[in-house]
């Protein structure tokens, strides 16, 4: 079975297909639920994004993104979270993850080479490493789990690595390096320390966008970091919970270095992040310190925050993202209707009571405000540009309810 999205596709479904394919020219689709292609993943003009959910490639499968970097700046298709596949390592050659961006050379084995073997591949993106010392990570890892761990010391193995334009985070480029952390029972990055590798003499190549080193021991986690600057671990925690209509967030650090403060970011359901508020940070300091936020404006459903530390000098790094969900979605949802809509908009699921009304456009901005209630549940929608928005209701006491709609 195959599936090809419609455009201006607000979602994408989950299970088994052979083929794949999103060109909905919508910015950021969220996946429904974990998805395995067998064929081919096809992905242009949107960000497909896994959430808590991962796409698996079969060995023979292959993915092909449209990831901005010299060659094509402007493209902007791509998986951002988390991407599995898995190949078997049993002779020399090279290897390709089903093009996941990561590619392995192996030589010099002979008949009695103990091989990696069956060997599971899971790239994560959108997250970044953060030092105590101020340096960070690109926004791509990959976690590398051969099944056989005593490989054979004569089998010389060579990795590359590909990263997109959009990833280094502003590092100089002509500095990256290898970087590798041991690998943990999970795919996540919090809790880990990296130590640098290093890379070949002529191992970079920044035209395409590719980094090389030879003699790789292979299990771990890898990235890119600039060369020569430890990465301790800074943030030790940062976790979200539920509350009575609010999310409240906690976040730890070891140590900082110049910290400014920390700016706290909410995901809207089209993909953009805004500021909630902001928290002093302790400057410089070796001792474990802590903080909190309360987040009242949480709507119902499951919710994505992340941090922006943001040192003295101004430089910003973001933590991994925090998913919560909130409130008790069993009741009465949000429905928009007509969609598209030309001139107005019915409102139905609501509460008794008066309602707020904001609506947001694709960029994240806020651009109407209205009053509504039960007995008229009309938004007029005239003055808006045609576009994708998206309406948030919320009543006194009562969870926010977000969905989204069509202006034609």
């Amino acid at each position: 079975m195959s599936y090809t999205a419609p455009a201006n596709a607000i979602s994408t479904p989950a299970g088994t297909f052979f083929n794949y394919a999103v060109n909905s020219g919508d910015g950021t689709i969220p996946l429904s639920g974990d998805l395995t292609v067998n064929g081919r993943l096809y992905i242009r003009n949107t960000i497909l994004k896994t959430n808590s959910y991962t796409v698996t490639l079969d060995q023979y499968a292959t993915l092909d993104e449209e990831e901005n970097d010299k060659t094509n700046s402007n493209a902007n298709g791509y998986i951002l979270g988390k991407v599995a596949t898995a190949t078997n390592l049993n002779a020399n050659g090279t290897y390709t993850f089903s093009n996941t961006g990561l590619q392995l050379l192996l030589e010099n084995g002979t008949s009695s080479t103990t091989y990696p073997g069956r060997t599971v591949v899971t790239r994560l993106t959108g997250e970044t490493y953060v030092g105590g010392t101020g340096n960070t990570t690109i926004s791509r890892f990959f976690f590398v789990s051969p099944s056989n761990s005593a490989i054979s010391p004569a089998l010389d193995i060579t990795m590359t690595l590909h990263y997109a334009q959009s990833e280094i985070n502003s590092l100089p480029e002509g500095q990256l390096s290898f970087f590798k952390s041991k690998l943990p029972p999970t795919i996540t990055i919090s809790g880990t320390t990296f130590g640098e590798e290093g890379r070949d003499r002529t191992g970079l190549n920044a035209g395409n966008n590719t980094v090389r080193l030879s003699g790789v021991d292979l299990m771990g986690i890898w990235t890119l970091a600039a060369k020569g600057k430890p990465l301790p671990v800074e943030l030790t925690q940062f976790t979200g919970q539920a509350e009575a209509n609010a999310v409240r967030l906690r976040w730890a650090t070891a140590v900082e270095l110049n910290n400014k403060g920390f700016e706290v970011q909410h995901q809207l359901p089209n993909g953009k992040w805004r500021a909630l508020g902001f928290v002093n940070g302790k400057g410089s300091s070796e001792r474990a310190s802590s903080y909190e936020y309360l987040d009242r404006t949480a709507a119902a459903g499951l919710q994505y925050y992340r941090l922006a530390q943001t040192d003295l000098d101004g430089k910003v790094t973001y933590s991994a993202v925090v998913t919560v969900k909130v409130g008790d979605q069993a009741g009465a949802q949000l429905v928009l209707y007509p969609s598209p809509a030309s001139s107005s908009l019915s409102v139905s699921g609501l509460a008794s009571g008066r309602h707020s009304v904001e609506i947001y456009n694709a960029q994240g901005q806020r651009v109407l405000t209205q009053e509504l209630t039960e007995a008229q549940p009309t938004v007029s929608v005239t003055v808006l540009p045609a576009g994708m928005y998206t309406m948030r209701v919320a009543g006194q006491g009562q969870t926010a309810k977000s969905s989204r709609f069509i202006k034609e």
